[in-house]
């Protein structure tokens, strides 16, 4: 099993063990994101009105698209980034990569990874946001419905392609785990000169200084991006012809402070999923490469064998 591979699959688990226990703060995150100014209310205020209407297993609206999606993304990035990695190292033959080799491994896995999954993401904010669930005769009726029926509704009502409404910004967000894995890197690097191994409470805390690093820089365009993924409405304020027109729109109508709403809880949601990803990823990384281990030596002692 190539090293490519170990890494897709710790990537793909670890992804999946962080969407679990951050997931309730991602929803309320793109809800309060997605909120016009008159509809603004605070973190607090969804989470109760959450509880109180639509119960709390509603925080969880969209969790099996978005574990699925986790596992995909992650699994993909990480395949990218160590296959991008490798090569880099084998062209340079430095041990370790320098910055610009890191922002060139984070670039090529990022922009594979997010035109392949940004399908599954768009569906994910529509179930998240509830926004593709209202009656258009009683708008603020909302039932619960899946990924798989939410998927169909899209390509009935807007077409195949609208299934990748958003991606410009979604590349151009490529930018969020450059900064992030090139801040890692540096930084692990950084503490590797320092000490001979890191713990599980290292990489806890290099992942979540890269991620909030990541996330201040391009919080904007996140905005932009679930907006656009969004159905629009009739309202030419809340229509957009492209991602300059959404942030002039958005500058327009709500301000400068429009494009950074809801970044106190997405910041910790963001930066706490980042953490508990690189942790988890660390640790089924080097169970998985064990697995690989015995199972190559199995295989070598039934070739010796015959």
């Amino acid at each position: 099993m190539s090293n490519s591979i170990i890494h897709a699959i710790s990537g793909a688990a670890a992804g999946t063990c962080a969407t679990i226990v951050t997931y309730p703060l991602l929803t309320l995150t793109i809800r309060q994101a997605v909120k016009k100014d008159n509809e603004k209310k605070s973190l607090l205020e969804i989470l109760k009105q959450i509880i109180k209407d639509k119960k709390f297993l509603d925080l969880y609206s969209g969790l099996s698209s978005s574990i699925f999606g986790g596992a995909i993304t992650n699994g993909i990035y990480f395949f990218w980034y160590e296959f991008a990695k490798s090569n880099i190292r084998n062209i340079s033959k430095h041990e370790t990569m320098n910055t610009i080799e890191s922002m060139l491994a984070s670039t090529c896995a990022g922009t594979a990874t997010t035109i392949s999954t940004h399908p599954i993401w768009l569906i994910n904010t529509r179930c998240s946001a509830k926004v593709s669930l209202a009656n258009e005769a009683d708008p603020t009726t909302v039932k619960s419905i899946g990924a798989i029926e939410t998927l169909k509704k899209i390509i009935k009502e807007e077409g195949f392609l609208s299934l990748w409404n958003g991606i410009v910004p979604a590349l151009i967000l490529v930018i969020n785990p450059v900064i992030q894995y090139t801040a890692f890197e540096q930084l692990r690097n950084f503490v590797l000169k320092r000490k001979e191994k890191l713990s599980a409470v290292d990489v806890f805390i290099l992942g979540a200084i890269a991620k909030l690093c990541a996330t201040v820089t391009t919080y904007p365009y996140t905005v932009v991006k679930s907006r656009m993924q969004l159905r629009q409405g009739s309202d030419e304020n809340s229509k957009y012809d492209s991602t300059m027109d959404a942030f002039k729109k958005i500058i327009k109508n709500e301000g400068a402070g429009g494009l950074y709403k809801g970044i106190q809880s997405k910041i910790f949601q963001s930066v706490l999923a980042a953490a508990f990803l690189f942790m988890f990823k660390d640790k089924f990384y080097q169970y998985v490469l064990r697995i690989a281990m015995i199972g190559q030596r199995r295989k070598h002692l039934q070739t010796l064998e015959n």
